[in-house]
């Protein structure tokens, strides 16, 4: 198993957190997020791995920046 940064550089795939999947009327679905969409910032926080989502400081309700690589 090769996590993924490395597997990145390995490939040329770009750092982030793939979308596998959305949930209908999620908040995130009405935000505009896509299935396949690779999530590479939140707030300006550098999104790389699922861990990094532990980076942000976030409450219930608030609201962020998401930043996204799409097709």
């Amino acid at each position: 198993v090769v996590p993924e940064p490395i597997l990145g550089r390995l490939y040329e795939a770009p750092d982030g957190v793939l979308i596998n999947s959305m949930i209908e009327g999620s908040g995130a679905d009405k935000a505009g997020l896509q299935k396949d969409d690779l999530i590479t910032g939140i707030s300006g926080v550098v999104i790389v791995t699922p861990f990094d989502f532990q980076k942000v400081d976030l409450k219930p309700g608030d609201t962020v920046i998401v930043t996204v690589q799409r097709d």
